[in-house]
């Protein structure tokens, strides 16, 4: 199937040295193709809210739609990758190029908690076409923890995304707790071998104790 020629622009933001790789696009269904990659901050400072813009062209370069979004990811450690997601409805890409650019980023000002997840297993199940990661969330801090979110992107041998979860933790995590955490996920490309990448974001609640020193 024919799928979108893509380009990657240069910046429109300050923070320069955050590029993305070329998207992977997989055909869904008759109406709908889903392009996956990644963003990469390759500066010297963790970032945040990192926004982009897909701008679908038709074949003689005329522009027939934008679309901007920002990561759910939110914030990109230094030398660390984020996920990205672009649904295409197919009638654009009759003939359609795709473009693709960081038009907005922040140095990221917010210190997430170090939680930790234990015992993690990630179990592919080739019939049913879904992943199953199984973990548990702990957390090991002093402070109250708040809009933890859990990034579980899978990935093929050759390293290519083919498809991520984000799960946010509706309630807060007191210090020392510990919950359970169960997701399913289903891959884009059904291969015997798949591997996880996990990125766990977590800040403390504006309730936390102040820990004594």
């Amino acid at each position: 199937y024919p799928l979108p020629s893509t380009t990657i622009l240069p910046p429109m933001t300050k923070l320069d040295k955050i590029t993305i790789s070329p998207p992977l696009c997989y055909l869904l269904d008759t109406q709908q193709i889903t392009c996956l990659g990644y963003v990469m901050n390759e500066s010297d400072n963790n970032v945040g809210d990192v926004t982009l813009k897909a701008i679908f062209l038709d074949a003689s370069g005329e522009v027939q739609n934008e679309e901007e979004f920002t990561l759910e990811q939110r914030n990109i450690d230094v030398g660390e990758v984020a996920p990205y997601r672009i649904q295409v409805e197919n009638r654009q890409l009759e003939s359609t190029y795709l473009q693709i650019q960081v038009i907005g980023a922040r140095l990221a000002s917010d210190s997430p908690l170090p939680l930790r997840l234990l015992d993690m297993q990630g179990t592919y199940h080739l019939e049913e076409n879904h992943y199953q990661f199984i973990a548990e969330l702990e957390n090991p801090t002093a402070f109250i923890a708040n809009r933890t979110r859990l990034i579980i992107t899978l990935e093929n041998e050759a390293g290519d995304i083919i498809g991520y979860r984000v799960a946010d933790v509706p309630d807060q995590l007191s210090s020392g707790a510990r919950i359970p955490i169960h997701l399913l996920i289903t891959p884009l490309e059904a291969t015997t071998t798949i591997r996880h990448r996990i990125t766990l974001e977590a800040f403390p609640s504006d309730i936390s104790p102040t820990p004594e020193g």
